[in-house]
């Protein structure tokens, strides 16, 4: 009795609570009640977080955890609690590979006992990373820009530098020369990912520029011009050749005529190429005040601008010529005098001059009079050769190269005209001499100075970021800032002191942080520059002297300063501390910066992680604590114009010390639903199955699900030879069971046993399914499913009991009691107790009631009373089994109807006819009469 009171209350506390959740908004599936969370993921492993720490972090804490690949699968990512179910935001440093580190943000760690969390792997490739929810602070640069597509590997291989030459592009075809290597190709660029050659011509002399009209190419070289047919791109065939008597260098081709610079003649020439087989020459210009090294020609309309590349200043560095007639041009003005001016650009009223070493810049000049160009600004003043090759990308953008180091192609914003900014920068390992644009493709040419190797390259092109809101921008004395290739670059831009950074919007609450940011730095002077700077900041100081950071921060530097040994630094404010000899460089390598905050300490300990995994940390503590915190990133350079730092990302995490920590276990096998031999299956309510460090030996077609709370499954086997099935399961409450066997034995009556005593029989489907659900209550109990064996008839006259009826039907409104009858007669000469049971309808559906045992006599028959009480709308099918020397399966079905309370219909009042009354009695007085009349005859 005592444990029927437990059970009892059991049951009813295991509902109070579920009442409970649902009243505050929380589904039953919360209480811990699966093992897996899905299907998608068929490994898990435990992770167990120790702290030991006094410090309050249950709320939330970052942990980092390296999770290796070689012994598991790393294909999709997910991160759960313990319940498997309570998902928490990670972040993973790189692709799923061999060897990652995630970062998981994670409530409820405590120092009284351990934390324990699954990583879900080996799944679907889906990834539920979300890295804002993760850390305090976050930002990848997320973003397009330039992503190389294909290189054409050496082409070919010249005598001297100035390999490389110039490209142009017409419909499928790419076409361009070498000057030292003496090589004219033509590449098919259809698929832009996947050139292929179609001829390699070798030239006579060395070309340098390239232009096409109609099936004639005309390639500038040292003497002139060539001009080569090309209606057969596999074989071009060389038609003339314009000799001028001189080296040829840029050429513009407008209509019917091919305008020419000759720099080392200071000359300017018009050919008439109407007949490209037949050229002619027409005018002419020289002289080195307005043509001194004639570089390249731009010409829109009456009007040719010749850009000069070895004007001093005695000579006109942009000249403007009036070429309406082409036999008499006439110099109208020349400007800028000094400037050393390599290739030019027009887009509408505006000239964007390149420069040409020793010079710098990218020049903007307004020509809308173009007989008077007007220098309007001079971007990227300290960049050496910027511009010596532009295209245009849109009629916003242009794409300029710099071929001395550091070699970039650059994506320059020009929607207003006179004030270009940076859009996207790449640097490549070659210098880059030249570039042309197609569409979203970027097509350069390269050379290696030191092997004078030619190659030819593509990029694919994508719309980059701007800086997003959550952060500010400083860009002081020419530097830029860019959001592109996935990464923040910031680039110094002025050959003096400059710096360009960001600085958080939004400012941390006081407290202990750690930064962590994958940054780079492309060169250093190593003259103690500020470098680098990973750091926060109060904001309440600006350096606007020199490199325009905010000078009271608390962080780490890629610092250097050769000549005392320095190398890497920290700060707090007014104290600083710096690496020594012993530190190696940092080099152009990404390197992780790592700076713990210590706040109330006013320390700062950061650490410095190279790409070999060498570490070097550097402490320091300051005496003015920092007001207010904003992170900040910062770029700040000394006579490096072009050169760049790079943030692969940053982030802001908690820190406390000491951290927790992270310990990785073995990896769990599961995701299925099949119960699996010579394991424990661990099942949720969601049917998935935990089945432990070991995978199972076979995979049986026997699904168990609980309804309430998770169960155990063990034990389970399959014998062929008897269609029989086995299996162990405990649950530690009450609660209904499902079972779904997949037999092959289509209407196939099962017997089920429970620990040996048969307790119901079911019939397979007509695809042989065995579907039956257990709500008999729990503990530990052996369940065995094997078909039933067919008795003879004459068997059955010595039973020891007789039943009526065979099957039961009942229907019975929702809430309402029905009761049916059964007959049981006693065929034995002695007295025998008979045993009632039931399934297959669960208790919230129709409650069923009838007497476990009843006792007869010998020959009694009995009536026993089966009370149906409908609780839910619907049918449901169940036995009954009445079981003496063998069991009788009665088969029930019981349909619940709606309540309708019975429509009481009134009775309708006695019609009132005037008269009647008296009617009615006269016509009782005749019938008395005639009645007598009748008796008196008769008598």
């Amino acid at each position: 009795m005592l444990e029927m009171w437990r059970w009892s209350m059991r049951r009813v506390s295991v509902f109070v609570i579920l009442i409970l959740l649902l009243a505050i908004g929380v589904s039953v599936a919360s209480a811990q009640n699966i093992t897996w969370y899905s299907s998608d993921y068929k490994q898990k492993i435990p992770i167990t977080i120790s702290y030991s720490g006094t410090e309050d972090i249950s709320d939330y804490y970052q942990i980092n955890v390296t999770l290796d690949g070689v012994y598991y699968t790393l294909s999709g990512l997910l991160f759960t609690d313990a319940d498997n179910e309570t998902v928490f935001p990670f972040w993973n440093e790189s692709e799923l590979n061999t060897n990652i580190k995630v970062w998981v943000n994670v409530t409820g760690i405590t120092n009284a006992t351990d934390k324990v969390i699954w990583a879900y792997i080996n799944g679907s490739d889906v990834l539920y990373a979300n890295s804002n929810a993760t850390f305090n602070f976050f930002d990848d640069f997320t973003s397009g820009g330039f992503t190389e597509v294909w290189d054409s590997g050496v082409i070919a291989t010249g005598t001297q530098a100035d390999t490389a030459r110039n490209i142009i592009i017409d419909g499928n075809y790419l076409y361009a020369v070498s000057s030292s290597a003496r090589k004219f190709v033509i590449y098919n660029i259809s698929d832009p990912t996947n050139p292929s050659l179609e001829s390699i011509t070798d030239l006579t002399y060395n070309g340098i520029d390239i232009r096409k009209k109609d099936n004639y190419v005309f390639i500038s070289c040292e003497v002139g011009v060539f001009v080569y047919n090309v209606s057969n791109v596999s074989s071009p065939s060389l038609v003339t050749t314009v000799d001028l008597g001189v080296r040829t260098h840029g050429m513009y081709l407008a209509g019917d005529y091919l305008y020419t610079c000759q720099h080392r003649a200071d000359s300017f020439t018009i050919i008439d190429v109407s007949n490209p087989e037949a050229p002619v020459v027409r005018g002419k210009l020289n002289g080195t005040l307005y043509f001194n090294g004639a570089h390249d020609v731009v010409v829109d309309g009456n009007y040719a601008f010749v850009t000069n590349y070895q004007a001093t200043a005695e000579n006109y560095s942009l000249t403007v010529v009036n070429v309406s007639d082409p036999d008499n041009p006439v110099v109208v003005n020349g400007t800028a005098m000094g400037h050393q001016f390599s290739h030019l650009y027009k887009v509408g009223n505006y000239l964007y001059v390149g420069s040409h070493d020793p010079d710098t810049g990218l020049f903007v000049f307004d020509v809308s009079d173009p007989t008077s160009p007007v220098l309007v600004n001079e971007f990227l003043s300290g960049v050496n050769s910027i511009g010596y090759w532009i295209d245009l990308y849109d009629n916003y953008t242009i794409v300029a190269v710099a071929p001395k180091p550091p070699y970039k192609v650059y994506l320059i914003d020009i929607s207003d005209r006179e004030n270009p900014s940076l859009k996207s920068v790449v640097s490549t390992d070659l210098a880059v001499e030249n570039v042309r644009v197609m569409g979203n493709y970027v097509y350069v040419s390269l050379e290696d100075v030191n092997t004078y190797e030619w190659h030819l390259r593509c990029y694919h092109l994508t719309e980059p970021a701007s800086l997003s809101s959550g952060w500010s921008g400083i860009e002081f004395n020419g530097a830029e800032i860019a959001v592109t290739n996935d990464s923040l670059v910031l680039l110094s831009g002025a050959d003096t002191s400059n710096g360009a950074g960001v600085v958080s919007s939004s400012q941390f609450s006081s407290g202990n942080y750690t930064i962590e940011a994958k940054v780079k730095r492309e060169q250093s002077a190593g003259v103690g520059e500020p470098g680098l700077i990973v750091s926060f900041t109060d904001k309440t100081s600006q350096e606007t002297t020199y490199y325009g950071y905010y000078d009271r921060k608390a962080g780490g530097s890629l610092y250097k300063y050769s000549t005392r040994d320095q190398m890497l630094k920290a700060e707090y404010d007014d104290a600083v501390v710096y690496g020594d000899s012993t530190i190696p460089d940092y080099g152009t390598n990404w390197t992780r910066v790592i700076v713990n905050y210590i706040h109330s300490a006013k320390q700062v300990k950061a650490t410095f992680v190279y790409p070999d995994g060498s570490k070097y940390t550097l402490t320091t503590s300051g005496t003015n604590q920092l007001t207010t915190l904003y992170l900040q990133l910062y770029y700040a350079e000394y006579k490096q114009a072009g050169a760049a730092s790079y943030c692969d990302w940053v982030f802001v995490h908690r820190y406390v010390e000491p951290e927790p920590i992270a310990t990785v276990g073995t990896p769990h096998y599961g995701g299925g639903s099949k119960i699996g031999k010579n394991v424990t299956n661990l099942i949720g309510t969601n049917g998935l199955i935990d089945y432990g460090t070991a995978y199972p030996s076979e995979l049986l077609d026997m699904y168990i699900t609980p309804a309430v709370d998770i169960i155990k499954a063990y034990d389970a086997d399959y014998d062929a030879s008897t269609n029989t099935w086995t299996v162990t399961v405990h649950s530690d409450i009450s609660q209904a069971v499902s079972f779904n066997i997949s037999t092959g034995l289509a209407n196939q009556e099962f017997n089920i046993y429970r620990n040996g005593s048969l307790i119901a029989t079911v019939t397979t489907t007509s695809d042989g399914w065995l579907n039956w659900t257990y709500t008999g209550g729990f503990s530990t109990w052996v369940f065995t499913f094997e078909p039933a064996e067919e008795e003879e008839e004459e068997e059955v006259k010595e039973d020891w009991i007789t039943v009526e009826p065979t099957s039961i039907s009942v229907e019975v409104a929702k809430g309402s009691t029905k009761t049916e009858s059964i007959k049981i007669k006693n065929n034995m000469d002695i007295p025998i107790t008979v045993t009632l049971g039931f399934s297959g309808i669960n208790r919230d559906e129709v409650y069923v009631t009838y007497p476990k045992l009843v006792y007869l006599n010998c020959k009694e028959t009995k009536e026993v009373k089966v009370r149906f009480k409908g609780l839910k709308e619907g049918t449901y099918d169940g036995n009954l089994f009445v079981c003496a020397n063998k069991c009788y399966r009665i088969p029930v079905t019981v349909k619940v109807k709606e309540f309708k309370p019975p429509i009481i219909v009134p009775t309708p009042p006695k019609p009132v006819i005037p008269g009647f009354e008296a009617i009615a009695a006269l016509a009782a007085a005749l019938v008395a009469f005639v009645a007598v009349l009748v008796l008196g005859r008769v008598l």
